[in-house]
């Protein structure tokens, strides 16, 4: 059916989305939300926000005010497959550090 492969397509676009953002902070650490929008040429600004708005509230990075009028967007320290500190790694971009970190 039409709408079965609709879903579908819906669901893997939604998780291809949530994937990207965490490998990017797996592999980079906390970036803000703006620069995550930046990154992802392929998604758009609202997928980027439902993304880590599903994320958050499954509590796998969380949120957190940065400089300015942008948010912090790191993972959780259970967010990480190999059980390391998620805020450990690699520095966020420039410009991403929050005062409060």
């Amino acid at each position: 059916m039409i709408a079965d492969a609709l879903v579908d397509a819906v669901s893997h676009a939604t998780s291809s989305v949530d994937e990207a953002i965490l490998r990017l902070l797996r592999e980079h650490g906390a970036q803000t939300l703006d620069y995550l929008g930046q990154v992802l040429p392929h998604v758009n600004w609202p997928m980027v926000f439902l993304a880590v708005d599903r994320l958050s509230r499954a509590g796998t990075v969380t949120i957190q005010r940065s400089q300015g009028r942008d948010y912090l967007i790191s993972l959780t320290s259970a967010a990480p497959a190999d059980g390391t500190d998620a805020r450990d790694g690699a520095e966020p971009h420039e410009g991403a550090h929050d005062p409060n970190w």
